[in-house]
This record gives C-alpha cells, sequence and structure tokens, in this order.
C-alpha cells in the first residue's frame, strides 16, 4: 500500500481495538486487532451492541478529537471506564461532572459520575465530550444525552435556563444518527452521518454558521455550500469542518463574527487529514495534520507564545494560511497522528490587552512520542520547564510499555490515553483540581497517572 494511501485510511475514521487486560500500573499492551471504523453507522451499532454483550466498552481513538473515551473541558475532564460508567474530575459549578449532590464543588480526584452513570447495568456510556460548563455522552441504547448548564439551550433540550442534575435528551437532534457532538461556550453542533454540521444556542459572534447572528435554541444547519462534512471539531466560540474534497471551513467569532456569518476556507500546503479538537478561545488556535503527516496551524492568535510551532513569534499573515509547526532543527514535525490545542499562559510575556490567555498545541507521532508548543506558564508543555516554546518540544515521557491510544487537549494541560488503559496528564492552571491528581492546585510540568479505565 501506498504511504498516502495508509494516511488516509489512519485519518479519516477513529479506528476500533478489542481487548481485555486488568487494573495494574503500566501494564503491557494487549494483543490488537483492528476491527471496524466510525465510517458509518453501522459499527457504532456494533460498539453499541458489542459493549453491551461483553460488559466491556471497547477501545477507539479520535486522534484527538473532543469526543470520546476522554474528554476534557475548560476546568474538568470525564474518562468512559470500561464498564460504561464516567469517572470525572475538576470544577464542578454546574454539575457538568454528573455528581448530582456535590453541586459547586471542586473535584480534584476522578470520581463515579453517580447522577448519570447506568443503573444495575442497565445501559452503558459509550462516549463522552465536555464543553465548559456541560458535558454529554453516547449511550449504547439511550443516545445522546447532556448534562449540566441550560443557558442559552445549549444542551439542546428545549431548556434556556438552569442547571440539569440528571442526563437530558437531545431533543435537537431528533431523527439524526449523530457521528460528533461539540460542546462550547453556550452553543453546541453535532455532525451527522449523511455530514450535515447542525449547531443551536448563542449566535452573537456567528458561532452558529448560518448566515446571521440571531440565536436559535432548535437546530439549525451550517452553511456549507452543500458538501457534506466528514470531521466537526469546535473550540470555545469557533468551528471548523473538513469537507469531502479535503477542503476545512471554519466559522464563528474569529472568522465570521460580521456579515455575512458564514464559513470562510482556510489554505494549507496539502490536503488535510485530521482536525484537532481541544478549547483554545479568545484568539482562537487550530491545528491540523496533512496528507503528508506534517502539521500546519491557523487562527487568529498573534503567536505572542510562539503558539504556531513555526520558529518565530511574528504575527501570521493570515489567520485563515496554515503555518508549519517544525522542531528545534528547523525541520517539519513529521508522523504525526494526533493533535489538539487549548489555552496557555506565558510565564515571561504579558497577554494582549483583554485577552484572557492564547494557547499552546500537543501533537502525537507514529513511535507514540508527544511533542507540545506555545505558552508554557503551567508546566502544559510538558517537558519539566515553564518556558514557553515556538517551536515542538516532546514530553517527558514517564509511562513505560504501552503506546498511545488516543489525545486531549484543553486550557493549560493535556493527556494521554494509552492502550493499557492509562490516563496520564500534565499541566494545571487553577485550584478546581482539574489535573485530576488529587490535588485541588495540582500542577504539574511532567505527565503523572491519574487512572486506569479498568479502575472501581
Amino acid at each position: 500500500m501506498k504511504k498516502s494511501n495508509f494516511i488516509w485510511l489512519l485519518f479519516l475514521t477513529p479506528i476500533y481495538y478489542f481487548h481485555s487486560c486488568t487494573p495494574s500500573r503500566n501494564l503491557p499492551d494487549p494483543p490488537m486487532k483492528l476491527e471496524q471504523t466510525l465510517s458509518s453507522d453501522v459499527p457504532l451499532k456494533n460498539l453499541a451492541i458489542s459493549s453491551l454483550t461483553t460488559g466491556k466498552v471497547n477501545q477507539y481513538t479520535t486522534h484527538g478529537a473532543k469526543n470520546g473515551l476522554i474528554s476534557l473541558g475548560d476546568a474538568n475532564g470525564c474518562v468512559v471506564m470500561v464498564r460504561g460508567e464516567l469517572k470525572c474530575w475538576g470544577e464542578n459549578s454546574n454539575s457538568q461532572l454528573g455528581l448530582n449532590s456535590m453541586l459547586g464543588s471542586k473535584v480534584p480526584t476522578p470520581t463515579m459520575a453517580t447522577a448519570v452513570n447506568p443503573k444495575n447495568g442497565e445501559d452503558m456510556i459509550i462516549s463522552v465530550v465536555m464543553g465548559r460548563t456541560s458535558t454529554c455522552a453516547k449511550y449504547a441504547k439511550g443516545g445522546y444525552k447532556c448534562w449540566g448548564n441550560q443557558a442559552s439551550g445549549v444542551l439542546g433540550n428545549g431548556q434556556t435556563v438552569g442547571n440539569a442534575v440528571a442526563p437530558k435528551q437531545v431533543t435537537n437532534a431528533t431523527g439524526l444518527v449523530l457521528k460528533s457532538v461539540q460542546l462550547n461556550d453556550g452553543y453546541s453542533c453535532v455532525l451527522d452521518e449523511g455530514g450535515k454540521v447542525t449547531c443551536w444556542g448563542k449566535n452573537d459572534k456567528g458561532q452558529l454558521g448560518n448566515g446571521n447572528n440571531v440565536n436559535s435554541y432548535a437546530g439549525t444547519e451550517v452553511s456549507l455550500g452543500g458538501v457534506a462534512a466528514t470531521q466537526l471539531v469546535s473550540h470555545n466560540y469557533n468551528s471548523c469542518a473538513l469537507l469531502l474534497g479535503s477542503e476545512v471551513k471554519c466559522w464563528g467569532e474569529d472568522f465570521s463574527s460580521i456579515p455575512p456569518y458564514t464559513p470562510v476556507s482556510v489554505t494549507t500546503r496539502s490536503p488535510v487529514v485530521l482536525l484537532g479538537g481541544g478549547t483554545s478561545a479568545d484568539l482562537v488556535l487550530i491545528c491540523a495534520v496533512l496528507q503528508d503527516t506534517t502539521v500546519q496551524c491557523f487562527g487568529k492568535s498573534p503567536n505572542t507564545f510562539g503558539e504556531f510551532g513555526n520558529g518565530n513569534f511574528n504575527l501570521p499573515s493570515s489567520s485563515t494560511i496554515g503555518e508549519t509547526v517544525i522542531t528545534a532543527d528547523g525541520n517539519p514535525l513529521t508522523d504525526v497522528t494526533m493533535i489538539g490545542s487549548g489555552g496557555a499562559r506565558s510565564t515571561s510575556k504579558p497577554l494582549p490587552n483583554g485577552i484572557n490567555q492564547l494557547s499552546f498545541a500537543c501533537a502525537v507521532v507514529s513511535n507514540s512520542s508527544v511533542y507540545c508548543w506555545g505558552g508554557n506558564d503551567s508546566g502544559n508543555l510538558g517537558n519539566n520547564s515553564f518556558e514557553d516554546s515556538n517551536f515542538a518540544v516532546k514530553v517527558t515521557q514517564m509511562w513505560q510499555n504501552s503506546d498511545i491510544l488516543d489525545l486531549a487537549v484543553s486550557d493549560a494541560r493535556a493527556c494521554v490515553l494509552l492502550k493499557n488503559d492509562d490516563v496520564w496528564c500534565w499541566g494545571g492552571k487553577s485550584s478546581n483540581g482539574e489535573l485530576g491528581n488529587g490535588d485541588l492546585s495540582g500542577q504539574s510540568s511532567i505527565p503523572v497517572k491519574i487512572l486506569n479505565r479498568n479502575d472501581h
């Protein structure tokens, strides 16, 4: 098989791996069998059926997207455990951790989400996605359900005030077979199996991509010119879709906040095969893996912290033209298989006026090494330092004997899910317990293990 064909196969669809293992620290990888993909609804149904039959949620990867077996919100996180339950940690001001009785609390240790986890084996959660103050999950029997902050109709259930402490059906998606759900600050977007992107909620910055700036509590289709989308990612106020034919279109605060309020095209050096998920806000940074396995980043971020990873701190010429990420030797970072970006600050450089944070990004390469770049005030580059970097630096690998299954990047921290079901995280910037290491103010400039998906 030609290398280019292999890369297309690798990136166009998340891949499922079936395995069994027992709780332990740094387990060796189980034997892997390439079973099926998410290219249609049938494999997703098969995953649900298999999970219900075996009582285990099988491994799969999203290559760094925000919805999967692991998801990080702005100051929290959740992991789908092997038995189809969620463990969550971090900020819980809107009941977004699914803990019900702990409203308003901060949870530094991964804790069973008892208010949303299925009872007595009646169902199983097979994927999760977190926004700033809300969470959604795919239930094997029950479809997509959400909880947490309902402001602006973000949960898609017809409610616009208060918090949902129990899972609520996404009624805006009735009749749609969903492939992806993206939760954001006050709005949500979904991608269905037909390639249509539907959004709802706040639209004052063009977040809904539908040609106006009027809020909509019902689902409204994004204007993609009639071309089907194959991938969807959303960062706090901006979204992008990868279309058939490899064109990328983006909308929201930094792309379409003025008339005509419709998505704009992004230019990259070669075709895009993967868009990076995460929570980059304020002045957005979005990164993409290209067909040649290199990375280009784009967006309105000013590159003050080197967040484009292109070897300089200069303002890019355009927010819609990709900048190539390089390593210390000046060559492009290559063989990338996963990508994501989130918010970050700097220990040495001030923020632009009126901006709360800029960005950083992380990527996983084919040998399971992780590289990060950009702002590093929280040790979120994972290289045992707090210095910013305008090129990709290698994360200090603390785990052994296991490859990386998936990547999650959020504000000032990142996590990897290993094929032995360990979750390791680094960074952490506030007192919400968002690192998940048992310390409310926990912060680490090297990866620390927070759980294994087999834990009880």
